[in-house]
């Protein structure tokens, strides 16, 4: 079993940015070990860069992040969105979860013990990893006080 997984934060937004920066020194499961404003910057560094996973957000200006996700072979993602409406898109890009902004504290912590989780049982398993990551490919949405409508 690992320390602590190593995450990427790709967001447009720098108040996200730095909270999720800020979450991560609390967290037991991972550690931030770089930043990205533009998703694009981020794909060129990504294969030059050791990471375990991904908190991504959907809408950005100059890349959809569900484009993103799809290039990003063997890494775990974590969406961080504000568009309800790609939530359909999202889940089918098959992520270890989905957060909502505003970024809930107690939600994110539980996104992360689950990625350290399936990074653990993945390692375990070893050739058996798709299998482990389907039984954890079901997730909520909960931290919207709206509710929220999915048609799969």
């Amino acid at each position: 079993m690992r320390n602590k997984l190593k995450y990427v934060v790709v967001d447009d937004d720098p108040f996200i940015i730095n909270m999720v920066e800020d979450l991560c020194q609390n967290s037991p499961h991972a550690v931030i070990v770089q930043s990205f404003k533009d998703p694009r910057k981020f794909l060129e560094a990504a294969p030059y860069l050791e990471f375990d996973g991904c908190f991504l957000d959907i809408c950005m200006p100059k890349m959809d992040g569900i484009l993103v996700a799809g290039k990003l072979l063997d890494k775990q993602v974590i969406f961080v969105t504000g568009a309800s409406d790609k939530l359909k898109d999202a889940i089918e890009s098959d992520p270890v979860d989905i957060l909502l902004k505003p970024i809930n504290k107690d939600r994110f912590y539980k996104a992360l013990a689950k990625a350290y989780n399936l990074n653990n049982l993945m390692q375990v398993n070893g050739a058996r990893h798709k299998t482990a990551m389907k039984e954890y490919a079901l997730f909520n949405v909960a931290e919207s006080k709206e509710k929220v409508r999915l048609c799969l």
